[in-house]
């Protein structure tokens, strides 16, 4: 069989990048902000997010679920304000089974963890040691603790209402004293939601295994510059060029200049980008943005938004949201990787029958990877999902028959007449001599252990001598 030096040199690069440990997306962690404007009226606290009645808040971008990699099928829309008095906390709670939301505690302090439920932490000194810890079901039921100590009782006022898209919470948290934070403070803060017949949870910051990780909390900004930011859609979330619409509004009573910056973080470095578009707002106007970003990778990306304003300072973040692909391209990596396995065993075997119908084999998956690597290398950015995922399924099943062919390859290495190790059954009870006889072996030899049980002995012989070497 011939090979040409380009093919097997490709295998041989292909299999040194396939060695690579591939970095996770979600190793690199910003916190996500969200900016709790000064209103102007408070809220009516009764559950129903009447319109307009939050048109000054600061808006919470959709959640993410817990472990950072994907979104939740109930979404979450929340917004945040504040006022000489109170912290005010409105959410839209979306199910796609509303019949099916679970609201059984009933006394304060309850398991209302265990029903559909909204929970907000509060780190005021944001040191990610100390939290305050509210939950509410749909019921309205409450739950307040700092940390684990339930018995820690706190005014606040709550209500909920069901909606036939699932339910609705809105929450004065009085200040103490009636002293707000001072414009430009900032405290440690996680929305999360728990829905127990989806088995779901999700939060506002990307937490890993519980809601309770304080050093992973986002922050909540009692806000200096009047503006809120709200990413609305993400776009196809495809390989190459994507585009993002992002709402910024502007509360203030002059024009804003700002920047919406995007970050994109791939399974390896060599994917990772940011970019930065410059906008300005008018007073009272809330502007769709279309911000275009690039995925350079197949696999896990995390796609982040921020808003910062004039001074550089931020003024909003959005967590991490997870862009899941195909990994088309680490699948075609195990198969290079494979491939190269199976050459090197293939290419030290002595020549025989046997290894002329190997390499026939070899040659013909070589040939078929070389044509996926290049349909992947010519069409990977413009290929859908479902392209991807068929061409992934191509890709495996290649895999799967070069590692099978490097073990056929590695069974004959090891019993082949003139190498390696050779194995021969013989009677448990027969004493073996190894010595003499037709067959000339090294003197090294292994018996299997004899028991009544044994029908056969298995007798391994190392290193093989040709009858008239010297």
């Amino acid at each position: 069989m011939r090979y040409s030096l380009i093919v097997i040199a490709a295998l041989v690069f292909a299999a040194g990048v396939a060695s690579f440990g591939y970095a996770d997306a979600l190793a690199f962690y910003t916190p996500p902000a969200v900016s709790a404007p000064l209103m102007s009226k408070a809220p009516n606290i009764d559950g129903l997010l009447e319109p307009g009645e939050w048109a000054d808040a600061g808006a919470v971008s959709r959640f993410i679920s817990l472990g950072g990699r994907s979104e939740p099928a109930a979404q979450t829309e929340m917004w945040v304000g504040y006022d000489a008095h109170s912290l005010y906390v409105g959410a839209i709670l979306h199910d796609p089974e509303p019949a099916e939301i679970k609201a059984e505690a009933t006394e304060r302090d309850g398991p209302v963890y265990h029903d559909d439920c909204l929970e907000l932490f509060f780190d005021p000194a944001h040191q990610g040691e100390m939290y305050i810890h509210f939950i509410v079901n749909s019921l309205g039921t409450r739950y307040d603790a700092l940390n684990d100590d339930e018995a820690v009782d706190y005014r606040w006022e709550v209500r909920a209402a069901m909606l036939e898209s699932g339910w609705s919470v809105e929450m004065a948290l009085p200040f103490e004293g009636d002293m707000p934070p001072s414009p430009g403070s900032v405290w440690g803060f996680v929305a999360a939601r728990y829905v127990p017949h989806l088995g779901e949870r999700s939060c506002s910051s990307r937490l890993l295994k519980s809601f309770h990780e304080a050093e992973s909390f986002g922050r909540i900004i009692f806000a200096q510059t009047p503006a809120a930011m709200k990413l609305a859609s993400l776009g196809d979330g495809k390989l190459g060029d994507n585009t993002a619409a992002v709402a910024v509004t502007n509360l203030a009573n002059e024009a804003i200049t700002a920047k919406i910056n995007w970050r994109v973080m791939a399974r390896t470095k060599y994917g990772n980008a940011y970019g930065a578009e410059k906008i300005s707002v008018e007073p009272g106007k809330t502007d769709i943005v279309i911000v275009p970003y690039k995925i350079s990778q197949d696999g896990l990306n995390t796609v982040q938004f921020s808003l910062t304003d004039a001074q550089g300072e931020t003024v909003s973040r959005t967590p991490p949201y997870p862009l899941a692909l195909p990994a088309t391209g680490a699948e075609l990596a195990e198969l290079e990787k494979a491939l190269t396995a199976a050459l090197r065993v293939w290419s030290v075997l002595d020549d025989s029958d046997y290894k002329t119908q190997a390499g026939q084999e070899l040659d013909a998956l070589t040939q078929q990877w070389w044509q996926v690597a290049e349909q992947y290398r010519r069409n990977r950015k413009t290929m859908s999902s479902t392209e991807l995922m068929v061409l992934q399924t191509k890709i495996a099943d290649l895999t799967a028959r070069a590692e099978l062919l490097k073990t056929e390859l590695d069974a004959h290495m090891q019993t082949q007449a003139k190498a390696g190790f050779s194995v021969y059954p013989a009677s448990a009870l027969a004493e073996i001599d190894l010595s003499g006889g037709s067959r000339e072996f090294a003197l090294a030899y292994i018996e299997a252990a004899r028991n009544s049980r044994a029908g056969l002995q298995m007798v391994i012989a190392p290193f093989l001598r040709e009858r008239n070497a010297a």
